[in-house]
């Protein structure tokens, strides 16, 4: 079977169709997101409530804004090669297996740090929605735990890649 040359720009096509809708429906503000975007004194301001979409259910500017940039750069991806791309796929080969893992290792990084800046296990068993008071780290903090986390699963990523190619157990193609 012959790759298909069409599908990067395919994809990036559809990506920046995406990424338009949501840029022209959102300076609309009629239809899509139910909280508005309005003006505020500063263009920091304004650019926050205009890109402030509501996430939890995902609304149509949520979906938009989100897909939008992804499928152009998978559609960008696609065309890359070497030793980065093969690290990705590898991931990609085992997505579940990874979301599933990072949950756990993001929960005990987060009661790690949380034990470390002095609270207790018990102020770290809340609902996400009820964090401490001036618990958490700054964003460099953040993609440094990123970082750290995509590095630490990747070995586990490998094993059950290698799993899921020697094996043909139905379940498998489910992680």
């Amino acid at each position: 079977m012959e790759p298909n040359t069409d599908r990067p720009k395919r994809l990036f096509q559809i990506g920046l169709l995406l990424t338009f809708s949501f840029l022209l429906l959102r300076a609309m503000n009629v239809y899509g997101e139910p909280v508005k975007w309005d003006s505020h004194s500063s263009v920091i301001a304004t650019l926050i409530s205009f890109f402030s979409v509501t996430k939890y259910p995902p609304s149509l500017h949520y979906l938009l804004m989100t897909l939008g940039p992804a499928f152009m750069l998978l559609g960008w991806f696609e065309k890359c090669g070497g030793k980065i791309a093969e690290r990705l796929i590898i991931i990609g080969r085992v997505s579940f297996f990874y979301y599933v893992i990072h949950l756990y290792l993001i929960h005990t990084i987060a009661i790690t740090i949380g034990l470390w800046q002095g609270f207790s296990l018990r102020d770290m068993t809340v609902i996400f929605l009820e964090n401490p008071a001036n618990f958490g780290i700054s964003l460099g903090g953040v993609y440094i735990v990123w970082g750290i986390t995509v590095l630490a699963i990747y070995p586990a990523c490998v094993w059950f890649a290698g799993i899921k190619a020697r094996r043909r157990d139905w379940w498998l193609k489910y992680l």
